[in-house]
């Protein structure tokens, strides 16, 4: 995976590594936007600011090619921390007193903050293990600092999202000849029950499944090595009797079970599509005491609640489980996402939709869980059909959830947040009104056009890294994207992009007019701040907004038709082009076929009667306004519309034809 993905960017494997890994704590929530300046601080990698906390975390990376996953001792770590732990204090006391080369990126970045820092971290990336991964270092530029190691084991864990959905576990071999339960509890489709579970079960069921079991844990990190753990395995070799009360105990998914009764006690003999949704770090810590440390796990019980998922919807019900069971911890919005179902319909969509003008499967690769593409490029190489797959997929035509976001984000004109780095644009993005959780489908449409946008992305970059304009070119790019997004009112033909897979030369040139507009303007708006950070900001949008700049009329030529089956909006709410799930076409359909007239009769009798509420008065005189001026309601107004039909009719209203 590295040596792809350093041949892919022409890096070094070691500057390729420190990214990917990067990549993988910031998914974590271990890093907020990790930035780096362009050329090398020396032993620091890269800066990471969290003002919530005011801790800065410096990246190091300790890489050795041919020793992947070698034991080191933490003597060898020690030249590369004592190198980052001078830089950064000469770096943070001359940013605080003024010295230095002031227009130094990492110079002015350390200036916005300095005042604020509180603590001071530095994360180690290795591709080494270590057995020490915590240590107190002494204070940095007067603040406390410590030192965090992710070594290539935590690293590898973090990749590991398969999940055995149909495998089935047989629990007849234990000694009540099951596992003792009580329910089913709850309704609507949801059965719970309580169990309690031998320590020793936990552990092998890990020990045999792996991370298979954890599919849907969304805390994809096991650092056994953690503070929390740390109490685990207290608790586990001091008082393994007390270990239940002292634990919070498993959340467990199911697609299915099969019971019994033994000694006139209902047990459950068999589990399908077992998954533990919450207790992943109790499970490894478990795993970890019993394999590792020689820990007796005899004494030990773990309370579990096991919920058997309806057939529909399985994917998000699980995954509102697993928020709402992880709720004491902060949840990373990356974590939600692998398992949902946009984000499956676009996987599938990849995996079929060709771009080549002869259907000779020139395809874009979605990585839905990271690592894909080396793994299965990988797996394809094993197979000796390695060159059928680069045949299909080029290495530069693949992107990811986070990618995804940016695209559609700058399209819709919120570079401010593409700017604020992965983990808050897939936030925004899954978060958006009309977006991925409305209840719309990507279908082949959608996700033509959604390719199209990688390819502008692409673009862009690739004319913006031509014209040499310095630092911030990933800011540049989604800003540059966005302002003409807005400028044209969306009116570039991204089928015809996806069609033929290029942008055009009308992109390109205003590109290469508009950019340098871009980046100067954030630059002089951010005056002594850093430009990074204000380029996070609504006002740093709304600045970039005043640039006097019109596209030329070949960019703007295009007209797009109206299209009932995609998700209608009003003004002002963002949309990213879903078509609408069948159920609201026939919805809208219903209510437009209702006609203006019936809609305001409707509205009058309510009136007349006072049979309906106020609010559902005025959304039926209003729908009958919109429709009588040949325009079509939005999907809020379908929502309730299709309600105040149904009650109407429950009542006996009845409109009169002309």
């Amino acid at each position: 995976m590295v040596e792809i993905s350093a041949e892919d960017e022409n890096v070094s494997e070691a500057f390729a590594f420190s990214g990917q890994s990067m990549a993988l704590l910031e998914e974590a929530g271990e890093l907020n936007g990790p930035e780096r300046f362009g050329a090398p601080l020396g032993r620091v990698d890269a800066l990471d600011w969290d003002a919530d906390t005011g801790r800065l975390t410096a990246i190091v990376t300790d890489f050795a090619p041919s020793r992947w996953g070698d034991v080191r001792e933490r003597q060898e770590l020690l030249p590369v921390v004592n190198e980052a732990v001078a830089q950064m204090t000469r770096l943070i006391t001359a940013s605080r007193s003024g010295g230095g080369d002031s227009s130094e990126r990492v110079l002015s970045y350390l200036s916005d903050i300095s005042k604020d820092i509180r603590a001071i971290r530095l994360i180690a990336v290795s591709n080494g293990s270590y057995e020490t991964q915590q240590a107190t270092l002494d204070d940095i530029a007067h603040a406390p600092a410590d030192l965090a190691i992710w070594d290539a084991g935590d690293l590898a864990t973090a990749i590991q999202h398969t999940a055995a959905r149909e495998q089935t576990i047989d629990f007849r071999d234990q000694p009540d000849g099951g596992i003792r339960i009580l329910g089913p509890i709850g309704e609507r489709g949801l059965s719970s029950y309580l169990m309690v579970l031998p320590g020793d079960l936990i552990a092998d069921l890990y020990q045999a499944h792996g991370a298979s079991i954890l599919g849907r844990n969304i805390r994809a990190f096991l650092q056994v090595n953690n503070r929390v753990n740390k109490g685990i395995r207290l608790s586990l070799t001091e008082m393994p009797a007390s270990f239940f009360a002292f634990n919070n105990g498993l959340s467990l998914t199911a697609t299915g079970l099969k019971r019994a009764l033994a000694g006139g006690q209902p047990v459950v003999t068999e589990i399908t599509g077992l998954e533990i949704v919450n207790g992943g770090q109790t499970t490894a810590s478990l795993h970890n005491a019993k394999y590792h440390d020689g820990v007796s796990l005899a004494n030990v019980r773990v309370q579990a609640k096991l919920t058997v998922l309806p057939t529909v919807d399985s994917d998000e019900m699980a995954l509102q489980i697993a928020r709402f069971a992880n709720s004491q911890s902060p949840v990373r919005m990356g974590d939600l996402t692998s398992n949902n179902r946009f984000f499956q319909s676009i996987e599938q969509l990849s995996r079929t939709v060709d771009f080549a003008a002869d259907q000779s499967g020139r395809l874009w690769f979605f990585e839905r869980t990271r690592g894909q593409f080396a793994t299965e490029s990988a797996a394809a190489r094993a197979l000796g059909a390695e060159a059928r797959f680069k045949r299909k997929y080029d290495r530069t035509r693949r992107f990811d959830k986070s990618e995804l976001a940016k695209f559609e984000l700058a399209w819709l004109q919120m570079p401010q947040v593409v700017a604020a780095g992965a983990e808050k644009s897939l936030a925004t993005f899954m978060n958006l009104e009309h977006g991925p959780a409305s209840g719309g489908v990507p279908d082949e449409k959608y996700y033509r056009r959604l390719v199209a946008k990688a390819v502008l992305w692409a673009e862009t970059d690739k004319v913006i890294g031509s014209l040499d304009l310095g630092g911030y070119k990933a800011i540049d790019v989604g800003y540059t994207i966005a302002l003409i997004s807005k400028r044209t009112a969306g009116r570039i033909d991204l089928d015809a992009i996806a069609q033929h897979q290029d942008a055009g030369d009308a992109w390109r040139a205003a590109v290469a007019s508009l950019a340098p507009a871009v980046h100067e303007n954030l630059i002089a708006r951010a005056g002594a701040r850093n430009v990074s950070s204000w380029s996070k900001t609504a006002a740093a949008w709304a600045g970039v907004q005043e640039i006097d700049w019109a596209p030329e009329a070949t960019l703007t030529s295009y007209r797009p038709a109206g299209d009932e089956t995609r998700v209608s909006v009003a003004a002002g709410q963002s949309a990213i082009g879903l078509r609408a799930a069948e159920e609201d076409i026939e919805a809208r359909r219903r209510v437009e076929e209702y006609g203006s007239q019936a809609w305001f009769q409707l509205s009058s009798w309510a009136k007349e009667t006072d049979r309906l509420q106020g609010w559902q008065r005025g959304i039926a005189f209003s729908i009958g306004r919109v429709l009588a001026s040949d325009k079509s309601p939005t999907a809020k107004q379908v929502t309730q519309a299709v309600k105040i039909l149904d009650e109407a009719s429950r009542l006996g209203f009845v409109p009169t034809r002309g």
